[in-house]
């Protein structure tokens, strides 16, 4: 038996882009059976867009620019598919991106499956060990390597938010994502709920075979991997493992070390580099221990008052777990008995 698919598309003022992401969903055989557009944009056109397809939910965040995560909660809190994926406005899915999406669900021990990602706004990384991608290395350090074709499904840690997908019971289980990861791009936030599915006792797959292609759209406010990015980078790496392994663990001593070591080295390759790129890199570093710093004043207290349990447990938590409770209750039985 197929399981149902909803797809939740996370906007901000991209409304062509949204129009291709649709275009390709709808082209899929069969396509999802709930697509749903959960947009923050100060204007209208999106909305729209929507509204002359009468197929497509459109939702509100009224929140705003960095609040990815709230509008990630607010798509879910409608969500009446089995399987729940997550999909950006600026990436395009492959032909048979739903059945590829959805074949590693027939394990019921699966939790989650993310798919590849082709950059289409730059080439493949020239090197990438497979035995590594979508792990979480000793040094902390999230292992990507997305847009490789590895030939087989993998057995993973986290995956990339463009492209990743979660049993809904899963999702009521945890209580949805947990909405403290700051920035345009949500940096960390689907790693972070990775990990909590994987602390809760769920496998994490990677499959090469369901694809989307990811353009990289400019972003609403500054550019990628500016000082604003960087703040962010830092900020978010700080609570992801703070609140998934602790202040003191081993893990994020570890990734202590090693961020400075590279911020180091790349500070001090711009400096040889002129006055200019110095400057900039300059920022950047800056930029990034100031949110490393203020992450782990914020991390800490969090982690000393919810422990280590993956569970969110606040009065959202228990709204979005009522509702897609309510709407599969044999599913919930099932992972209940895994």
């Amino acid at each position: 038996m197929t399981l149902s698919l909803t797809v939740i598309i996370i906007t901000l003022n991209r409304p062509d882009c949204v129009r291709r992401c649709l275009d390709d969903l709808a082209a899929q055989n069969p396509p999802p059976d709930q697509v749903i557009v959960v947009d923050g944009s100060p204007d209208s056109r999106t909305r729209d867009l929507c509204n002359q397809r009468s197929e497509i939910l459109y939702l509100r965040n009224d929140a705003g620019p960095g609040h990815m995560t709230r509008s990630r909660n607010i798509g879910l809190l409608e969500a009446t598919g089995e399987i729940v994926a997550f999909v950006d406005d600026d990436a395009f899915v492959h032909e048979n991106w739903r059945s590829e999406i959805l074949a590693p669900y027939a394990d019921p021990a699966v939790g989650a499956v993310g798919g590849r990602v082709i950059q289409g706004s730059s080439p493949p990384q020239p090197w990438v060990e497979i035995p590594k991608i979508g792990k979480l290395l000793p040094n902390g350090e999230l292992y990507a390597g997305f847009d490789t074709d590895s030939r087989r499904i993998l057995d993973v840690d986290h995956m990339m938010g463009c492209n990743m997908s979660f049993r809904a019971a899963v999702l009521a289980q945890l209580g949805g994502f947990r909405d403290d990861f700051p920035g345009i791009s949500g940096i960390c936030e689907d790693s972070d709920m990775c990990l909590r599915v994987r602390c809760a006792g769920h496998k994490i797959l990677f499959t090469p075979t369901a694809i989307v292609t990811h353009i990289g759209a400019p972003q609403v406010k500054g550019r990628r991997f500016d000082a604003r990015y960087n703040f962010y980078a830092g900020h978010n790496n700080a609570l992801l493992l703070i609140r998934n392994f602790g202040l003191f663990s081993v893990l994020f001593f570890r990734f202590l070390l090693s961020a400075a070591r590279d911020r180091h080295r790349d500070l001090f390759r711009s400096i040889l580099s002129g006055p200019r790129a110095a400057a900039g890199a300059l920022f950047r570093y800056l930029a990034y221990f100031t949110g490393l710093s203020l992450g782990i004043l914020l991390a800490s207290p969090r982690r000393l008052r919810h422990g280590r349990s993956p569970v969110r447990n606040d009065a959202f938590a228990a709204r979005l777990r009522q509702q897609l409770t309510a709407r599969r209750q044999p599913a919930m039985q099932l992972i209940e008995n895994v």
